[in-house]
């Protein structure tokens, strides 16, 4: 009994490596289809690394515009906030017996009065 558990439990031990050792295996296999093997293939490869540094350069002109046309929408939003009326100036209000900071129209909607 106690053999059949050694061997049992030695069984388990290895075959998850068993496992572990054919996907390395696998994988090495996919390395070796995907990879560049005369060397005009490897010449080849680097150009299209070369041409798509390029293409990293036509990026920089999109991340430029972009950053752009963001500066042109926050001009137009600053433009666009309505203007605070010359009256309406923060004034110390007293509502319900508490007293708070608000501006004079706010405090009037709310029936305080100024102090």
């Amino acid at each position: 009994m106690r053999r059949a558990a050694l061997l049992l439990l030695a069984l388990l031990l290895l075959a998850p490596g068993c496992f572990v050792l054919d996907e390395l295996e696998a994988g090495q296999e996919i390395m070796e289809q995907h990879s560049p093997k005369t060397a005009e293939e490897r010449e080849s490869a680097s150009k299209k690394v070369s041409s798509s540094t390029a293409g990293k350069q036509d990026d920089e002109g999109l991340v430029a515009r972009v950053q752009g046309w963001l500066a042109q929408r926050k001009a137009d939003a600053e433009r666009a906030k309505p203007s605070v009326h010359p009256d309406d100036v923060p004034v110390r209000c007293e509502i319900r017996g508490s007293m708070q900071f608000l501006r004079k129209f706010d405090c009037q909607l709310r029936g305080g009065r100024e102090v």
